[in-house]
């Protein structure tokens, strides 16, 4: 159960979970998979690093590939974020290891997108721009091809937002209406309220005020419960005003210059 409540934030709750779990009591399998947990909810760099490094070893150890996946991605996450960037790189490629190991038997979804997600958060500290747009494609990608929707989507509202992070309004337009075409209408990961966030922004940025307060409004509201037929024709609104501006006029536009 640790995905769903990572991804729903609430991690809180996720980690008083695996404190009912004692660790002696479980099997090597079972304490891997418990350290993967622990590692998703913990928010303290060197404490993740350390567990999700534990369960990368203890996964590997009972050849486990999905779960050595994961914590691996956890561990260079953490590393990431202790400035540790040619560690982050050689977790990274362990994890891509494990990754494609475990695509041979199952369809594992999650660590299949999250890996180029993982390069492209260290190309991103790194400044370099061209990299992240090409580990985003890869990212989106790969989603596709395994025929994960949610996945596609959250992909796309990452893609949008670093494009409008560049100027690129017409753009990030695009990819949220793509996005919004996939995202799931009701299930507990909200990613239309993520859409709906990252579409105000492209909105204020377009100097459309009464546009992004509306989105403002979806954003922090049940953004399920939206009228779809409404979502979308807001989604293909933003696109034909976004796509009035080219990449260099948005960059005024957005008051870059």
């Amino acid at each position: 159960m640790w995905l769903p409540l990572w991804m729903t934030g609430h991690t809180h709750e996720g980690l008083a979970w695996t404190d009912h779990l004692h660790e002696d009591d479980l099997s090597e399998r079972g304490r891997a998979r418990w350290l993967v947990a622990r590692a998703g909810f913990n928010r303290v760099a060197a404490d993740l690093f350390a567990t999700a490094e534990r369960a990368m070893r203890l996964a590997e150890r009972v050849d486990d590939a999905s779960l050595a996946a994961e914590a691996a991605i956890f561990a260079s996450a953490a590393a990431l974020r202790l400035e540790d960037f040619d560690g982050s790189v050689a977790l990274l490629a362990r994890a891509e290891a494990h990754m494609k190991e475990c695509l041979d038997v199952e369809r594992d979804v999650w660590a299949a997108v999250h890996v180029p997600i993982g390069c492209e958060d260290g190309a991103l500290l790194r400044g370099d721009r061209s990299a992240v747009a090409r580990h985003w494609r890869a990212a989106a990608a790969t989603a596709q091809e395994l025929g994960s929707g949610f996945s596609v989507a959250a992909v796309l509202a990452e893609c949008a937002q670093a494009a409008r992070g560049e100027g690129r309004l017409d753009d990030a337009a695009v990819m949220l209406a793509v996005a919004g075409e996939l995202a799931p209408q009701r299930d507990g990961h909200r990613p239309r309220a993520h859409l709906a966030g990252v579409a105000a922004a492209v909105a204020a940025n377009l100097g459309d005020v009464a546009s992004a307060q509306w989105w403002e409004g979806v954003a922090g509201s049940d953004a399920a419960l939206v009228d779809t037929d409404e979502l979308g024709e807001r989604f293909r609104e933003l696109v034909r005003r976004a796509d009035t501006v080219s990449g260099r006029d948005a960059d005024t536009v957005s008051g870059r210059d």
